[in-house]
């Protein structure tokens, strides 16, 4: 009698938690036609800032006279991969824009091409620059701090990267414009991520006949609904991240799935419709372990994109082109499940933010919070007071404190750690109590 009570309860506690997520959806349903009326109300809004950001990014990128300009050039010697090297490069660029120069591009390694280098699939980020023309023994090396450029008198300077960098300035990564604040706030909750969407946009603009092959691949993958997975193994699980089980990517693709579900059919509805998983790998056994494991799912993969992206084969221009179409595929997708431990997750998720006007919600990662390499400090800021209860190991806040995000915590759980700068105290805190924070740039994009 004592098991089966126990049983009881433990079933009542299962159902129990049950009602509560199906509770919670659809007060999130409620909300969706609000959402939408936002959605459309700002959609014009975003075109056409993201269309004046291009043609401003172009603009400084193509001087009419290269030897009158200010430029920057963007020395990469660190030997890495596709997601790796895109980083570094908008690191770059958005210094480059930041401090009114053009940037220049210089790869020592780019191991896909060592002939063609990064115009191999894509524009050159200038026509009317060209860095092989430059001798840059004696070009200074780029230094900044907070919002000076200290190195503004040199007509040209140079930034060397060859591992990680923090240049310590507000012309880096996770800033915006002053001029583009007011106008993203409107319909972004993270107007700096929206901004490096930007950036790298410009950054992937492909060949023309590299842009067909990769809308030839989306329009023949691309089912609706469709929910990707980015699962790293080989060579990454030696330093850079640890190998997370399929369980857990799936864990949040069911949970995508049933939301979905209760949106557009219904909980009770006998409706069927098919829950696509797009798989991007670089270990060809996992596609047999998927189907094996979850026969209820239609897992879509490229065969020839994972066997190119094996660590034998991924450095060549075939590996890259598989690697970009996986990029172009998961970018397309309704929800992606990766680890932002991976800079292709990270680029994902940036490019997301091209497409939608707030995709901020359409990735889960499986491991850290994004973080940008390079980047001005990562803060929250407080829209709430919290008093931490006691003998824990949480800290308390005001509404408008700043808070230092310690990157290496899970992302998209409910607390967060970090510092709060006020107190100087360090520690984990509720992640309703806080929202993304942004540092305004200190210059004009648009201006």
């Amino acid at each position: 009698m004592e098991t089966i009570n126990s049983q009881n309860s433990s079933q009542d506690l299962i159902s129990s938690t049950d009602s509560m997520k199906i509770r919670l959806r659809a007060l999130e349903i409620a909300n969706k036609g609000l959402k939408l009326i936002q959605e459309k109300k700002f959609q014009k809004l975003m075109e056409n800032l993201s269309k004046k950001v291009q043609e401003a990014i172009q603009s400084s990128q193509n001087p009419s006279n290269c030897n009158d300009a200010r430029r920057l050039v963007c020395h990469v010697k660190h030997l890495c991969g596709f997601g790796c090297m895109s980083h570094h490069i908008a690191l770059c660029l958005s210094i480059a824009i930041g401090t009114k120069r053009t940037l220049m591009l210089k790869l020592d390694n780019f191991k896909y091409s060592r002939n063609e280098g990064w115009e191999a699939l894509f524009l050159p980020l200038s026509e009317t620059c060209d860095v092989s023309s430059l001798n840059l023994t004696n070009v200074a090396e780029w230094k900044g701090k907070g919002d000076l450029e200290l190195t503004k008198n040199d007509t040209v300077a140079k930034i060397t990267i060859n591992t990680a960098i923090n240049p310590n300035s507000k012309f880096a990564a996770n800033t915006l414009p002053r001029d583009l604040m007011e106008d993203v706030k409107k319909f972004h909750a993270y107007p700096a991520l929206w901004y490096i969407g930007q950036i790298m946009k410009y950054i992937l603009r492909s060949k023309p006949e590299i842009s067909k092959q990769l809308s030839q691949k989306l329009n023949s993958t691309k089912i609706y609904p469709l929910v990707g997975i980015q699962v790293r193994r080989t060579d990454k699980l030696v330093k850079e991240a640890k190998l997370v089980a399929l369980e857990k990517y799936m864990l949040h693709v069911k949970e995508w799935y049933d939301k979905y579900k209760l949106e557009n059919i219904g909980v009770n509805a006998d409706t069927k419709f098919v829950k696509s998983v797009y798989v991007a790998t670089d270990d060809d056994t996992l596609l047999d372990e998927a189907k094996k494991m979850y026969p209820d799912y239609n897992f879509i993969n490229d065969k020839s994109i994972t066997a190119a992206a094996s660590v034998k084969e991924r450095y060549s221009v075939d590996g890259l082109l598989g690697i970009l179409t996986d990029v172009h595929i998961l970018t397309h997708c309704d929800y992606v499940v990766c680890t932002f431990s991976s800079n292709v997750c990270r680029l994902v998720y940036e490019l997301m933010q091209t497409l939608h006007i707030d995709a901020t919600t359409r990735v889960h990662s499986l491991d850290k919070s994004y973080y940008f390499i390079g980047q001005w400090m990562h803060q929250h800021i407080a829209i709430y007071n919290y008093t931490k209860t006691a003998d824990t190991k949480e800290i308390s806040l005001k509404a408008g404190d700043h808070i230092g995000v310690d990157n290496r915590v899970e992302w998209g759980v409910t607390t967060w750690r970090g510092t709060n700068l006020r107190t100087w105290k360090t520690g984990i805190y509720p992640s309703y109590i806080a929202r993304e924070y942004t540092e305004e740039s200190p210059y004009d994009l648009l201006g």
